[in-house]
């Protein structure tokens, strides 16, 4: 990604965490988690997961916002076979929302 759009995106979560009376890193990380749950979901559309759920303290902050209390991990479910839920999930990021997701560990 560009600065550009990374400055604007910047912009627009200030902007709106202001609006919003919102701390601009929690709104950050709620715009993260929701992009990587548009990936999972497109991996459910096209088959490369059978199914997928989101649990814990993100799921609790996506259902009652400022209700909950803030997290910074995400924990997600996936159907399968143990040995092979690494794998399932590796693949479902390799559909990628942009270049922004990697699993902890890896290099860029």
């Amino acid at each position: 990604m560009n600065p550009r759009p990374v400055e604007r995106l910047e912009k627009t979560l200030a902007r709106v965490a202001k609006e919003q009376g919102l701390s601009q890193e929690r709104l950050r990380r709620w715009v993260s988690f929701l992009a990587l749950c548009g990936v999972l979901e497109r991996a459910v559309s096209e088959g490369v997961l059978d199914n997928c759920y989101l649990k814990g303290g993100v799921a609790m902050e996506l259902r009652f916002a400022e209700g909950a209390r803030a997290t910074k991990d995400i924990d997600i479910g996936i159907s399968g076979e143990r040995a092979a839920r690494l794998g399932l999930f590796q693949s479902a990021l390799a559909l990628k929302f942009d270049d922004s997701f990697r699993l902890k560990g890896e290099r860029h």
